[in-house]
């Protein structure tokens, strides 16, 4: 009932996120993201369809995504990723910008080793170009400093 209250004025008749005034959407998602605990942003993720997830993500500038990484602990973030299916992570890859995502795991460096592994078999499966996908993996092993990933990213890579 909260989530639908808070969501309501990004809502037209057709059930669509209305886009027209992207600085209050992108004010209010902020607020509402660092209001809300972990249960309600899953709810959240339930009841709103991945495309309107898709546009939020677009509008959201990234240094708040980092932000509200930071807050997050890990284990909550490892719930979330249980929540949300791998294919709409697959899409999602596909939708927000590598640079972005570069910048990302560079900041938070969270990523356990098998979490790390599952990443680059999906970034394998959006079918990246090879140089993109090579400064991924430098920027990331180097970030994450985990030695033996280097092995598995090089023969992914093969």
């Amino acid at each position: 009932m909260i989530i639908e209250q808070i969501m309501a004025p990004f809502y037209m008749q057709k059930n669509s996120i209305n886009l027209s005034n992207t600085k209050m959407l992108r004010v209010h998602v902020i607020r509402i993201l660092n209001i809300i605990r972990l249960v309600h942003v899953i709810r959240i993720l339930n009841i709103i369809r991945l495309v309107h997830v898709i546009r939020i993500l677009k509008v959201i500038r990234l240094v708040h995504v980092i932000r509200l990484l930071k807050v997050i602990r890990l284990l909550k973030v490892i719930r979330l990723l249980k929540v949300i299916r791998l294919l709409k992570v697959i899409r999602l890859l596909k939708v927000i910008r590598l640079v972005h995502v570069i910048r990302l795991l560079h900041v938070i460096r969270l990523f356990t080793r098998h979490e790390f592994h599952c990443l680059f078999q999906c970034l394998m499966k959006t079918q990246m170009r090879r140089k993109l996908f090579s400064s991924l993996v430098k920027l990331t092993v180097k970030s994450i400093k985990f030695h033996n990933e280097l092995k598995i990213v090089t023969e992914l890579i093969r």
